[in-house]
């Protein structure tokens, strides 16, 4: 999978009371990036998260319980919008949740 210009995806976030990396975000610095929808999911491949735009982050709860996610391992997969192309691009990750 090739990397989109101007997106970044962070591999380790800490939502804890530190006040730093405390939620799961992607930077984008690209105009063309018009929106973008994604998915975090566990290691049975459970979705624990879904985003939706530009400016949302994930907090660690598990939206399916509403409780704190554990620490470990999940598998991001983001599918952004680009100005003039009809097709989606795609990308992937592993986020790491420290507690």
């Amino acid at each position: 999978m090739s990397a989109i210009e101007g997106i970044t995806l962070y591999n380790v976030f800490s939502p804890n009371d530190d006040n730093f990396n405390k939620c799961f975000s992607i930077d984008v610095d690209n105009p063309e990036c018009m929106d973008l929808v994604y998915s975090i999911f566990n290691r049975w491949g459970e979705k624990v998260y879904e985003g939706f735009g530009l400016e949302d982050c994930w907090n660690g709860i598990d939206f399916r319980s509403g409780k704190e996610a554990p620490e470990g391992e999940y598998f991001g997969v983001y599918i952004f919008k680009i100005q003039g192309s009809e097709e989606d691009h795609r990308l992937s990750n592993v986020v790491t949740l420290m507690r």
